[in-house]
């Protein structure tokens, strides 16, 4: 399985952070959401919430009103 204890998009935050508009991210949060539920129906558990913990990391990106930095409590 792989680790997703730093952030996502490190170590290339300027690059994509830079390149990609806040609409975006939200459309790669959609697309991540819309995999998550499709797994509703194979009952993937490992699969559901690594993706949970993909979006949890996108959501910042793609629906605050200022990007910042994620940092994992």
């Amino acid at each position: 399985m792989n680790n997703y204890d730093g952030p996502l998009y490190a170590p290339y935050d300027n690059v994509l952070t830079g390149k990609l508009t806040k609409r975006q991210w939200q459309e790669v949060f959609t697309i991540v959401r819309r995999e998550q539920k499709g797994l509703l129906a194979t009952f993937d558990e490992d699969r559901y919430n690594e993706l949970n913990d993909i979006l949890d990391k996108l959501y910042p990106l793609a629906y605050t009103s200022k990007q910042q930095p994620i940092h994992d409590n």
